[in-house]
């Protein structure tokens, strides 16, 4: 999702993907510390589970946004889905162990920083030696579990970006079709050009002062039968030989009627 750039979704709407990048990111990152504070109260204690998981959120977080500059240059070259979910898959695998370093070594020095505070130093004295113990080398099991956080947050991404661009081609589609209308409508005028049907009504108007009644009358069936042909392809891109003959004898005889003999030697 390229900053500074703005969709125009079918509905008519805009939206920045800037903007839905960053929310996203914050309140997805920020439910799954909450989620994860959660589960380890019981475990290791409020201040030590607090600790460690806004760590561990804060250094995904980050490694995350490095994962986007990576991603956004991947989507530029135009590959397949396959290729995508391939530098997904890679770069989720070989972002654990950094991630898992830059957990331990801040979580140790918040540790540190907390056997300061007499009051809290007792809470989490346990939680700090059992994380002392850890390897600073991840073990098999968290990367398992931290390359399926970043497989899982690659597959969003590239996920989310794949709705989005159909959304954008949504609103291509939208904006053509809008355009073809408003190519029909013009067609329309200028089949229907007002000059002519005020010029048609007025040929009418005149042959009925002059007692012509069957000639008005066959007028009005001819300027009825051009309308309505007229407004029958209206939605219709293309018409046949045939049918653009059939519109152009109505025009005609509507013009005969208008101008009599002239338009008949004509």
């Amino acid at each position: 999702m390229a900053s500074a750039k703005s969709l125009q979704l079918a509905s008519g709407r805009e939206l920045s993907t800037s903007a839905l990048f960053w929310m996203l990111q914050n309140v997805g990152w920020v439910a799954l510390g909450v989620l994860a504070i959660a589960t380890e109260i019981n475990l290791i204690g409020l201040w030590a589970s607090i600790l460690e998981n806004t760590v561990w959120v804060a250094t995904g977080w980050l490694l995350t946004l490095g994962l986007r500059s990576v991603y956004r240059q991947v989507r530029l070259t135009r590959k397949s889905y396959a290729t995508f979910a391939l530098v997904g898959l890679l770069l989720s695998v070989a972002g654990a162990p950094p991630w898992y370093t830059a957990t331990e070594a801040l979580a140790r020095a918040g540790y540190h920083w907390l056997a300061q505070i007499p009051s809290v130093a007792p809470q989490v004295a346990k939680a700090a030696h059992a994380d002392s113990l850890q390897p600073w080398w991840i073990p098999v099991p968290y990367w398992f579990f931290y390359t399926s956080v970043l497989l899982t947050w690659s597959s969003l991404y590239f996920g989310i970006n794949a709705m989005l661009d159909l959304e954008t081609e949504k609103a291509k589609v939208a904006r053509a079709l809008k355009l073809a209308d408003t190519a029909h409508l013009r067609a329309l005028q200028s089949n229907l050009n007002p000059h002519f049907l005020f010029n048609a009504l007025n040929g009418i108007a005149t042959l009925v002062r002059e007692g012509d009644v069957s000639s008005a009358s066959a007028m009005i069936d001819a300027l009825s039968v051009l309308l309505r042909s007229t407004l029958q392809r209206l939605n219709t891109a293309e018409i046949s030989v045939s049918e653009e003959l059939q519109l152009i004898e109505q025009y005609l005889r509507i013009q005969r009627f208008r101008f009599g003999d002239c338009a008949r030697s004509s």
